[in-house]
Order: C-alpha cells, then structure tokens, then sequence
C-alpha cells in the first residue's frame, strides 16, 4: 500500500547546512515581528512608522486598515502564527504536505503583500 504524496515523509535537503524548515521558521518569525508590531500600533490608534519608505501611513489610514472590523495587520499575525507551526512540524515529521501547506498559506500572504504594496504606491 503506497501513501499519498502529501502524507509521505520526505527527508529534506540541507540548504546552506540547515534544514530548510529552520529557514522558513526564521522568515516565519520575522513576519510575525512586523505583523506584530503593525498590530500593537493599529490596535493602540497609532499610526505606524515607514522608515525610508513613504505612503504606509496612508494605507493604514484607508479603509484597506480593516478587515470586518479588525486590522488586517492581526491576521497577519494569525498567518504568520500558523506558517510558523507548520515549518516546525515539518521540521519533526518531514511530512511534505507540511511543506505543501506552509508553501500555499504562504503564497496567499504574498498576494496580500502586493497588493498592500500596490495601495502603498499607488
């Protein structure tokens, strides 16, 4: 009996002598340091702090902010809370639809970033 592809274990390759899971995890946890920090401003009435950049205070002024009432910067959290998670499963099961599912949640907070990015610009 063969397992589907998505419950089969599949060693990860090292990539630059880490499993890529602890990579992932990284990134994970530096997007739940900005979704966080975006969160506690938004939550406090604040108005967050650009940098170099401009034009993030007039996203976070919009009606773009919210999301049924909540900023979009906690569900950020809440994703990032759950990538998190799913690379530290993969990391102690090596079950590739961890991988799959980390690689798909993922690819929907980029196409949240962008279009952030686009109302930040434009």
């Amino acid at each position: 009996m063969t397992r589907s592809l998505i419950t089969r274990r599949v060693p990860a390759r090292p990539l630059l002598g880490l499993h890529p899971a602890i990579i992932l995890a990284v990134l994970d946890v530096i997007g739940l340091l900005v979704a966080g920090y975006l969160s506690v401003i938004e939550l406090s009435g604040g108005v967050p702090t650009c940098g170099i950049i401009s034009g993030c205070e007039e996203v976070a002024k919009s009606q773009y902010n919210n999301f049924l009432g909540v900023p979009v910067a906690v569900f950020g959290v809440l994703l990032s809370v759950v990538l998190l998670s799913l690379a530290v499963a993969w990391r102690k099961t090596d079950t590739y639809g961890l991988l799959l599912g980390h690689y798909a949640l993922s690819l929907v907070g980029v196409i949240f970033d962008g279009w952030f990015l686009y109302l930040q610009v434009f």
